[in-house]
């Protein structure tokens, strides 16, 4: 089966997306942050067929990715399918309440860990000669949140 790498699986739109491809035959890979919520994932993936590994990991952080990437091409081998899903929105403050933290946090996971996911696998899938990077980002690229204008 062809495999596919979901992060921020153990929830939400990464959970449905790990759903919908497990449905049409993939293999997954669920990573995130949350082992609890990555395994809640995996059980509801039970009754599939597909193989899935559960890997633990912060998308910010570099050790962290490369870890999960040895994982997961150990395990299942080279993903025909990355999904770059996981993100956080951050703390809801006025801007010049945010710390430079709460704005690291926030570009750490939605911008860095798009890059190291992609850097980690994306190898392996030029050297097997297919595979697809699906990037997933939120409507707040692009509106305003009420109440937080100064």
């Amino acid at each position: 089966m062809p495999l596919a790498v979901v992060t921020g699986a153990g929830s939400g739109i990464g959970r449905a997306i790990a759903l919908a491809l497990a449905k049409r035959g993939l293999d997954v890979a669920l990573v995130g942050r949350s082992e609890a919520g990555l395994r809640e994932t995996q059980q509801q993936l039970a009754t599939s067929g597909c193989r899935t590994l559960v890997v633990r990991a912060d998308v910010s952080s570099s050790d962290d990715v490369n870890g999960a990437a040895i994982e997961i091409l150990r395990a299942l081998g080279t993903p025909g399918v990355v999904v770059n899903n996981a993100g956080i929105a951050g703390r809801k403050a006025r801007v010049e309440e945010l710390t430079n933290d709460d704005w690291d946090a926030v570009l750490g996971s939605n911008l860095r860990g798009l890059f190291l996911v992609t850097r980690a696998l994306l190898p392996s899938m030029r050297k097997a000669g297919t595979g697809r990077l699906v990037t997933v980002a939120s409507i707040s690229a692009t509106l305003g949140s009420p109440g937080l204008a100064p």
